[in-house]
């Protein structure tokens, strides 16, 4: 069955970091009022591993991730998300970092989260009888994480 993107849902947490290892975090909350998200995958660099011996084609090798710098996700300019996001942006403690998710209902039910920076929101770009809008850019400092999720709290 093919996955739904009514009920979607962006997340922060605070995520505890162990020996420079974050864990997932144990409570998340929610960010309203988001209207898309970005392809959370990409493909890695490919590095040309050709040989002078070689006189076909040229054979490559995967290279380093590269997300262009941060997740870009589309959001309603409201007065909620300003306050969340300001919350999602604070300086997190000594020993912990900030974590994001995004958490997909069923039937694929799963969550993927890794931890970042959110920077504070501005409105977007508005026009003639149209909803104001604005991104969020989110940094990944870490590797998405899969999850197996029935419910987030």
């Amino acid at each position: 069955m093919a996955q739904s993107t009514a009920g979607i849902t962006l997340y922060y947490g605070t995520s505890v970091v162990t020996d420079e290892v974050p864990a997932e975090p144990v409570s998340w909350t929610a960010l309203t009022d988001i209207t898309s998200t970005p392809a959370l995958s990409s493909s890695p660099a490919k590095l040309d591993s050709t040989t002078l011996a070689e006189t076909v084609q040229k054979t490559y090798i995967n290279g380093l991730q590269d997300l262009g710098g941060s997740f870009e996700f589309g959001a309603n300019m409201t007065s909620a998300l300003v306050t969340a996001v300001a919350l999602a942006a604070a300086d997190a403690e000594d020993g912990t970092a900030r974590a994001f998710k995004v958490s997909f209902p069923a039937p694929l039910s799963k969550g993927y989260w890794w931890t970042g920076t959110i920077d504070n929101v501005a409105p977007g770009e508005s026009s003639v009888d149209a909803v104001a809008t604005t991104t969020l850019y989110i940094s990944q400092a870490t590797a998405l994480t899969a999850v197996d999720e029935n419910e987030v709290s």
